[in-house]
């Protein structure tokens, strides 16, 4: 294992916020570095400092109900809540698309005295109330999944 491959390990099984990550990252890159130099390979400081996923448990049971941890569920939770509801616009933006867009019409004008002349018209008006409410829906949610992830931004920059 390279030292890049056991850094990227630790830090995907880091459970705590992003600044503070990071911080761990370069302080275990740091101390890989100097033991590297003093001339141990990466299975000596393997057997040294243990596995990624032990090192990461090691951090995560330190910050384990502190604010820092907290702060990460808190971010990912946004993350998910605007993922989803950002979707969620995108759907009733369709739906009232879909739904609004309807009115198509087509007339036979011609009788017995004169040729038969078909007559194909469209209006695209929104006229179906699940195409407003829809429409609306949609920007509220995409104005909630917007503001939610800046407020997931602003937990990442804190501490």
């Amino acid at each position: 294992m390279s030292k890049e491959e056991y850094l990227d390990q630790v830090i995907k099984s880091l459970k705590v916020a992003d600044k503070i990550k990071y911080r761990i990252l370069s302080d275990i890159e740091t101390e890989l570095e100097c033991l590297l130099e003093e001339g141990m390979d990466m299975s000596e400081i393997i057997k040294l400092k243990g596995m990624p996923s032990s090192v990461a448990y090691s951090f995560n049971e330190a910050y384990s109900g502190t604010p820092i941890a907290r702060q990460y569920y808190n971010q990912k939770r946004y993350r998910d809540i605007s993922v989803v509801v950002i979707l969620l616009s995108f759907l009733f933006f369709i739906i009232s698309i879909v739904t609004g867009f309807v009115n198509f019409e087509s007339v036979i004008d011609g009788g017995c005295s004169g040729p038969t002349v078909i007559i194909e018209s469209s209006n695209y008006v929104l006229i179906s109330a699940i195409a407003i409410t829809s429409l609306v829906i949609g920007v509220i949610c995409l104005i909630v999944g917007v503001a939610s992830l800046f407020y997931h931004n602003k937990l990442r920059s804190k501490i």
